[in-house]
């Protein structure tokens, strides 16, 4: 399988018809690192995306996390839901996601500025991929 470089210089975000990428966040009790997902994503170069971030019976402050993130940035929105677990929380994601493109994002990892923009050009570029992967830095 083919991935994508992260020298292409990929779609602009001022493409007309550039697609639309769901980035799914399932979040249980993260209030206290969503805030930085949630600048990683709003730091990325492609900008046709929208956040669902789905909230798995949370007891902490990620709801009010998100909210302030939503108030500032209409592509990302809040789901609650009572506890069913992280698969749970996703599939809940996918029912609602409207991109074309899928990007699962779990609430206590960043991503770099110009992934969504590398893999999008790369999806579109090559139609027969259904999936496309990167590295992983731990910290």
């Amino acid at each position: 399988m083919a991935v994508a470089d992260n020298a292409e210089v990929g779609l602009t975000p001022e493409k007309t018809g550039a697609p639309l990428v769901t980035v799914i966040v399932p979040a249980f009790n993260y209030g206290s690192l969503i805030a930085y997902t949630l600048e990683s994503l709003l730091g990325q170069e492609y900008r046709n995306w929208e956040c669902l971030v789905v909230d798995d019976g949370s007891e902490d402050y990620t709801a009010s996390i998100v909210n302030d993130y939503r108030n500032r940035d209409k592509r990302i929105a809040y789901v609650y839901q009572q506890n069913g677990g992280l698969s749970n929380a996703r599939n809940t994601g996918l029912s609602q996601a409207r991109g074309k493109y899928i990007q699962f994002l779990d609430a206590d990892d960043l991503i770099e500025s110009r992934k969504l923009q590398c893999q999008v050009r790369y999806l579109e570029n090559n139609p027969e991929t259904d999936i496309v992967y990167g590295g992983a830095r731990y910290f």
